[in-house]
């Protein structure tokens, strides 16, 4: 019903005015979802083609990236259009209320948690709508009862055993780590970001968002430092059949799927949603083979797809073989600063947290901690101080520099330098008298209260101690050089891809343009779909013709079957116009960053 509804609603809406019809890409969006949003959907449509009220759409509708439309635009259509789509809605909603209770994916849902639970504590089930997320969770309750809670964009709930009563983040996120009254966590893409869950060993994506990396982003809340279990168990559930089932099963026949995403998969994956969009939009009779198209052009991608830059082998280059030894941990650092004297009058302790302070700042008070624990339990309430955040290296900066004469230790060699790189390096003599580097202030500290000196510092032992420090220095600085030389190479790249692909839709917006009929004896814009049609962008100057210099090795011929192309190719030449211009600027912006780099 909703291959036929768009069918018949869509494309008639998109011939009387472009972005008419696009409003029903959140219908097929929904479907991924559950049968219950799209009721919700349907209902909220029908008020609107009633004109009872406004277009329709709820803040999950428009957070999806690729809803770029102008609602105040359609609101304005005329409202006789609507009469023959009143009588399918209603006739919709009306077969939807006739399925009953049976959801079989409620149904897999239940069955996956009971399996989870008899060797996990809990689980979390992301879903991109708040209408799946009420619909699941009135369902789950009957068999856990305050077990569920919820966390979406209307912040925490949890179950009082009356009614669902909004609570914090922070307290919905310690109770579900604590795994004894919450087990059960429902999200909506709310907590894809800012949430960390890695004491959960269960996800399951309920529905599948038709952009990969948005998948990924839910994953990342498990999938990170900390998490308990070796293993993470993750569920993917889809509609049998559908455009998203099809695409994302010929991905997982090819990648090691959200484990490869970060390498030089991105820009095979970044195009997905929208392909998956243009297709899902495609009327039946023509999808199969579109469809078929879409997934060699991927298949042909992934055999091409040459060694790029990978952010993990760059990581793992960068940081070295060897582990890095933290100098000073943070429960050292917190009890230096809170006890010096030009600083501890500045911090008193918290007076309902536990190992955190109230820091006196710029005239006012913060809440702050050393312990990353404390900080895990309430991130909304406290600043983590901790290397990199500004408030701490604002405190560093006020601790008196030590002057090489006033080091009062003996046994300990003290030597600084300050070029390539400030450093700070501390020696004691072993056992054969030689020099040895101590990498940790707790070391530096058992030195200067140690009975036996080791020997005495001559010239040539300082000699030898200062030829070694200065070596690691210049080997450092040597690694951050290389590693600044590989990132600058890595994002220099990333620049030229992002141009190649803004070259390649200017190219199609032209060739929209030079499709309609009443530009004709204007300016001439390419017919041909191959690479003439992006090098013919230099006709129009800067920027466009120094940015294909920038990136001519990495120019693509234009295709019809582009989801890009399916998406503007019926657009009005005004829109067209601006679209063209709006890429222009950030050609613009792109070519000034690739001359930064």
């Amino acid at each position: 019903r909703i291959d036929e509804y768009i069918s018949q609603f869509y494309r008639k809406y998109e011939s009387e005015r472009k972005g008419l019809g696009f409003v029903m890409t959140v219908y097929r969006r929904r479907l991924t979802s559950s049968f219950y949003a799209v009721q919700r959907s349907l209902e909220r449509r029908l008020t609107f083609l009633r004109g009872q009220a406004g277009l329709g759409l709820d803040e999950d509708d428009l957070e999806q990236e690729a809803l770029s439309l102008d609602v105040d635009e359609l609101d304005l259509a005329e409202r006789s259009l609507f009469r023959d789509e009143i009588t399918y809605v209603e006739d919709f909603l009306h077969a939807l209320g006739m399925l009953g209770g049976n959801d079989s994916k409620v149904e897999r849902l239940l069955a996956d948690l009971r399996d989870s639970f008899r060797r996990r504590d809990t689980a979390i089930v992301f879903t991109q709508y708040t209408d799946t997320m009420d619909y699941l969770r009135e369902q789950l309750r009957q068999s856990y009862g305050p077990q569920v809670a919820c966390y979406s964009g209307r912040g925490g709930e949890r179950w009082d055993g009356v009614m669902w009563v909004p609570v914090t983040k922070e307290e919905i996120k310690n109770a579900f780590r604590e795994g004894k009254e919450v087990k059960i966590l429902l999200c909506t893409e709310a907590a894809s970001e800012g949430i960390n869950l890695q004491t959960c060993g269960v996800l399951i994506n309920y529905d599948m968002p038709w952009n990969p990396m948005r998948v990924e982003q839910r994953i990342g809340r498990v999938d990170r430092i900390g998490q308990r279990y070796d293993e993470v168990w993750i569920r993917n559930y889809f509609y049998e059949d559908t455009v998203e089932a099809r695409v994302y099963q010929a991905l997982a026949q090819r990648i090691s799927w959200f484990q490869d995403v970060v390498g030089p998969l991105q820009p095979i994956l970044a195009h997905v949603g929208r392909t998956i969009q243009a297709l899902a939009m495609v009327p039946e009779a023509e999808r199969q083979q579109a469809l078929r198209e879409e997934l060699e052009r991927i298949q042909a991608e992934l055999d091409n797809l040459q060694a790029g830059f990978d952010l993990d082998e760059w990581a793992s280059q960068a940081e070295g073989d060897a582990p890095i030894d933290t100098p000073i941990t943070l429960p050292e650092l917190a009890a230096a600063l809170t006890t010096m004297p030009s600083l501890e009058t500045r911090f008193r302790p918290h007076e309902s947290i536990g190992d955190a302070f109230w820091l006196r700042h710029d005239e006012g008070e913060v809440a702050v901690t050393f312990d990353p624990e404390a900080f895990d339990r309430h991130p909304n309430t406290l600043q983590l101080l901790t290397f990199g955040n500004p408030l701490l290296e604002s405190l560093l900066a006020q601790v008196p520099a030590l002057a090489e004469e006033e080091w009062p230790g003996e046994r300990v060699l003290r030597l600084a330098v300050e070029t390539p790189l400030p450093r700070v390096a501390y020696y004691v003599l072993d056992e054969k008298g030689r020099p040895q580097r101590l990498d940790r202030l707790a070391d530096v500290r058992a030195a200067m209260e140690a009975s036996s000196t080791g020997g005495e510092w001559k010239d040539e032992l300082i000699e030898a101690a200062r030829r070694d420090f200065e070596a690691l220095v210049k080997a450092e600085w040597a690694a951050i050089e290389r590693a600044q030389t590989q990132l600058a190479r890595a994002q220099r790249s990333a620049l030229e891809a992002q141009a190649a692909r803004l070259l390649l839709d200017a190219a199609l917006i032209e060739l929209a343009l030079g499709q309609q009929p009443e530009l004709f004896g204007e300016e001439s814009y390419p017919a041909a779909f191959d690479e003439a049609a992006v090098v013919g962008l230099k006709r129009h100057g800067y920027p466009w013709a120094p940015l294909l210099k920038v990136v001519r090795d990495h120019i693509q011929a234009p295709r019809p079957t582009d989801p890009y192309f399916i998406e503007v190719q019926s657009e009005s030449v005004d829109r067209l116009k601006r679209q063209f211009e709006t890429l222009e600027q950030r050609a613009t912006r792109l070519l000034e960053g690739l001359m930064k780099q």
